[in-house]
């Protein structure tokens, strides 16, 4: 047996659509699947919308079932991806392959998660009414078992061309090389027919996986009702827009971000109209920002509203990860570990505020209600800070920041339950509004690109317009093959200035005295 190639998988495991693990960036999709909310549909929407929902809910569903989705989370998954594409619906480039990317990325940490084997019963939902009754038909579907023993890159991608997707779009979907597309579909279907040899051969592989996934499609119709599934949408994604403007949250999408952005950005519709927006990878967001001219990257290391963008992802991510642990404590009862997998998102978080505000962190707290609850209520008064001083309206900051504060002297978690709503429009809003100023096509991967420190990058750059000894350059990092400084500059003064990144590296950040000496900020912890 040969070892799999770039892009294969022998594991039956599932895989996230972009192949990195879990806590890893995520590419090609907004973080957690949310884009920047579009309330109130114009009817000509409503109505795009509800084709799109009758078209591709049966079909999203199949997909994760084929994956290895119990048929009740597979409708559960795929309503949910429903409801925040119709909250996004002007937001969303590509409404199909947003939805899968979504979906299966929901699955995959559902199916990735750390907890004890239970016995669950299937409940019912609106879409799914009978999922017993489902569960039950499926057993008897082969086609479900067949590709359930394929490995998981097999698997994904046999089942995605059984949907209809060709494998040029699979390839840019899952974010694999189109050889590493055909060759899974080679092995997958290879494997099918060895699965179908006994019966001598009368009909080929392609010929009866056609045949049984038009018979499974039209048997799981039976068990969905689109109709109910659609009114929920639409009512989940009502009730959402009530909570949002209860803590108020204004955004004007009518006129996109003209109502967000400073008078003298909204006039540049190159970035904001979506039609000359292109999907760029956190490396592609990274090398533009390198590319801005040293003025303007200088200018932005100082603007509050690329702060308030990243502080607002910060928060965002905190709230999303206290929901989750609330819902983890409860399966707990009154244990206080939490799998591993939580405490690194939490201390993932601890790390990159530190890295946010440039000091420096002596260790991650431990993981725990309060603690993680402590940490998002730094996260919101350092939130509502960044928006008053990039000079945005801050009532919706300052509600936020109200109840962490409330919930944190309660040390009550569940007070918090429904802010995340708002907390990650608002920060993809804000993300919208840094690519913009930075003249970014999209947001996509930018507060990745910005926590990596990529706005401080200087370590080839021309400063021979500077004054080195300019306060704003406090954090930059530079290098003695490839930055330029004056004529005239004292370097080993510089140096004496920095900190060298690494023992004979010759790259240095500035401002930050030889390690060994004290200086402001060291030790701090969150």
């Amino acid at each position: 047996m040969t070892e799999p190639g770039p892009g294969e998988d022998d594991s039956r495991e599932p895989l996230p659509v972009g192949g990195p693990a879990e806590g890893a960036p995520e590419k090609g999709a907004p973080a957690e699947g949310v884009p920047q909310p579009s309330y109130g549909l114009s009817p000509e929407d409503e109505a795009a919308f509800s084709r799109f929902y009758g078209t591709h809910v049966p079909r999203l569903t199949a997909y994760l079932v084929h994956q290895g989705a119990p048929v009740d989370r597979a409708g559960e998954f795929a309503q949910d991806t429903m409801v925040k594409a119709h909250r996004s619906w002007h937001e969303i480039r590509s409404h199909k392959s947003w939805a899968y990317t979504v979906a299966y990325r929901e699955f995959v940490r559902h199916a990735t998660r750390v907890e004890e084997p239970v016995e669950e019963v299937p409940e019912s939902t609106t879409l799914l009414r009978r999922p017993e009754a489902t569960e039950s038909w499926l057993q008897d579907q082969e086609i479900v078992r067949v590709l359930r023993d394929l490995p998981a890159r097999q698997r994904q991608v046999l089942a995605l061309m059984l949907d209809g997707w060709k494998p040029a779009e699979i390839a840019k979907l899952i974010e694999i090389e189109g050889a590493a597309v055909r060759s899974n579909l080679f092995k997958a279907r290879k494997a099918v027919a060895q699965h179908l040899a006994p019966r001598g051969g009368a009909l080929t592989a392609d010929e009866w996986l056609a045949r049984e996934h038009e018979e499974f499609g039209l048997g799981l119709s039976r068990f969905l009702d689109p109709d109910a599934g659609l009114r929920e949408a639409r009512e989940q994604a009502g009730r959402h827009e009530d909570v949002v403007r209860g803590l108020g949250l204004v955004l004007d999408v009518e006129g996109g971000l003209a109502g967000i952005l400073h008078a003298e950005d909204a006039t540049d519709s190159a970035t904001t109209d979506p039609a000359n927006r292109a999907w760029m990878s956190e490396a592609d967001v990274a090398e533009a920002l390198r590319a801005l001219p040293v003025e303007q990257r200088l200018a932005a290391r100082k603007d509050p509203a690329i702060a308030a963008c990243v502080s607002g992802e910060l928060l965002a991510r905190a709230l999303e990860l206290l929901d989750d642990l609330v819902q983890e404590k409860k399966r707990l009862g009154t244990a206080e570990d939490f799998p591993a997998p939580y405490v690194q998102r939490f201390a993932d978080l601890a790390r990159d505020y530190a890295r946010a505000r440039r000091f420096a962190l002596a260790e991650p707290p431990a993981l725990t209600l309060p603690a993680a609850l402590n940490l998002a209520a730094v996260f919101a008064r350092t939130f509502e800070h960044d928006l008053r001083a990039a000079r945005h309206p801050g009532d919706s900051a300052h509600a936020l920041t109200d109840i962490l504060d409330s919930a944190a002297r309660a040390r009550d978690p569940d007070r918090v339950r429904t802010i995340d709503l708002v907390a990650r429009p608002l920060a993809r809003s804000l993300a919208l509004e840094a690519g913009h100023r930075l003249r970014l096509p999209t947001a996509d991967g930018l507060v990745a690109a910005l926590l990596d420190g990529t706005l401080d990058d200087f370590t080839d750059a021309d400063l021979t317009g500077v004054n080195p000894n300019d306060p704003g350059l406090n954090g930059i990092q530079w290098s003695d093959a490839g930055t330029r400084w004056p004529p005239g500059t004292d370097i080993e003064a510089l140096r004496n200035r920095s900190e060298e990144t690494s023992p004979y590296s010759r790259v240095y950040v500035l401002g930050r005295r030889p390690k060994g000496t004290s200086r402001p900020g060291a030790g701090v912890r969150v």
